[in-house]
């Protein structure tokens, strides 16, 4: 029996875990500290505590139809894959004094990926779950813990925890920005830094927070919730905070599993253009970025973009346009539709509609799709089932069978 790569991946990562005498899945540690009822209240304890904010219940979840399967069961796997959900934790902002936060270390899988794992400790070098990325990630051990305590930088204050900052569309979108929820919080505007670790890209020199990076997409995105660059802290070593501001984040996923919290649906709505009351049908095309060496080339996208403008789209190639003019774009848009990829996950930014996703069988990311979804994005996935050699980094092309495309179309109804 053949599995995927995420299977081995996340064997592996448990498996470690179990060698290493920790739990594959971090249970919550809320128990180990005291609530107070207000953000006031969570600056000012000296002890170890955590504030639940007041959630906005209404989350509406978009429909999810596949097209194109080849049969039942086919159609069968490909819905189960995107229904997998993680238990949905409390959304909370948890209080940890004379934090320890060991910079962002690199580690390869069996498999030759390179993964980036950081964790937070508290005083008695216990983890606090709530600050792990990847709950099936490689940690540090109580033991080891207290070595790198030990030597560890000081920085005074009071600080928020941001954890790994990643520069790649996507994943800063569902990594990153989940954990910036406190920034919504009037009673904490302008009062806390943000800590970050840049050291997610192994060989990168270049901070996100330089000079020469001031109109990149995360720091567009990180001024529309009102963070400017000197909000920020960069860690530069293993450090001991003064008192550590650690959130749940309110959207998580894990290899194919995810879950979504109703506040993210009012941190994705604080990023949002207005709208102009102009709908507008766009399809996301792939191919300049293919053509510069992307991965995941549609060898027919130029037929596949003739086929959508027909119906009413036009067509843009996101990385030539700015981030503002995407989002203005997509605040008024009603239908998308594209290739899977980042491209997609624009769909986050739309206020309301429909999104139609191409995509290879063999390669069948989740998290496009489904960050869509939480925000209340209907979607339609066509499946191209007779390609089964597309992985991630893939550089051999694929194609979409033209009559079976036009055919889901009319079955999609995208109006």
């Amino acid at each position: 029996m053949k599995h995927s790569d995420s299977f081995y991946a996340d064997f592996m990562l448990g498996h470690a875990q179990r060698l290493r005498g920790l739990p594959e899945e971090a249970p919550s540690s809320l128990w180990r500290r005291v609530r107070v009822s207000t953000v006031d209240s969570l600056l000012a304890c000296e002890d170890d505590a955590f504030f639940i904010p007041e959630l906005n219940q209404a989350q509406s979840q978009g429909a999810l139809r596949i097209l194109n399967t080849s049969n039942l069961i086919d159609h069968w796997k490909v819905r189960r894959r995107f229904r997998r959900t993680l238990p949905r934790p409390t959304v909370a902002l948890l209080s940890i004094k004379d934090a320890l936060v060991p910079r962002a270390q690199a580690f390869r899988t069996l498999l030759g990926r390179t993964a980036m794992v950081q964790e937070v400790h508290d005083r008695h070098d216990r983890i606090v779950s709530e600050s792990l990325q990847y709950h099936r990630g490689v940690v540090l051990r109580r033991a080891e813990a207290k070595k790198i305590r030990d030597g560890s930088a000081s920085i005074a204050g009071t600080w928020i925890y941001m954890g790994l900052l990643h520069r790649h569309f996507g994943h800063f979108l569902v990594d990153s920005l989940p954990r910036l929820w406190p920034a919504l919080l009037p009673t904490l505007k302008g009062r806390v830094g943000f800590l970050v670790d840049e050291g997610v890209h192994v060989g990168q020199d270049q901070t996100l927070f330089g000079q020469d990076s001031r109109d990149h997409f995360a720091l567009t995105l990180l001024e529309r919730l009102g963070l400017g660059r000197e909000r920020f802290l960069a860690l530069e070593a293993h450090s001991r905070i003064e008192k550590l501001l650690v959130p749940v984040p309110v959207w998580r996923r894990e290899h194919t599993h995810y879950y979504s919290t109703p506040m993210a649906n009012d941190l994705w709505n604080s990023l949002r253009s207005e709208r102009q009351n102009c709908p507008n049908r766009v399809y996301f095309t792939r191919r300049h970025f293919a053509a510069s060496g992307g991965g995941r080339p549609l060898s027919n996208e130029g037929a596949v973009e003739k086929l959508f403008e027909s119906r009413g789209f036009t067509v843009i190639a996101p990385e030539e346009m700015a981030l503002t003019e995407q989002l203005d774009l997509l605040a008024d848009s009603k239908v998308i539709a594209g290739t899977l990829g980042s491209n997609m996950f624009n769909a986050v930014f739309m206020h309301q509609g429909k999104s139609f996703v191409l995509a290879p069988g063999s390669h069948l990311t989740v998290a496009p799709v489904n960050l869509g979804r939480s925000a209340g994005i209907d979607t339609s996935l066509y499946v191209e089932p007779s390609q089964k050699h597309v992985t991630f980094n893939s550089k051999e092309p694929w194609q979409v069978d033209l009559a079976k495309l036009e055919a889901a179309l009319d079955q999609a109804n995208l109006q």
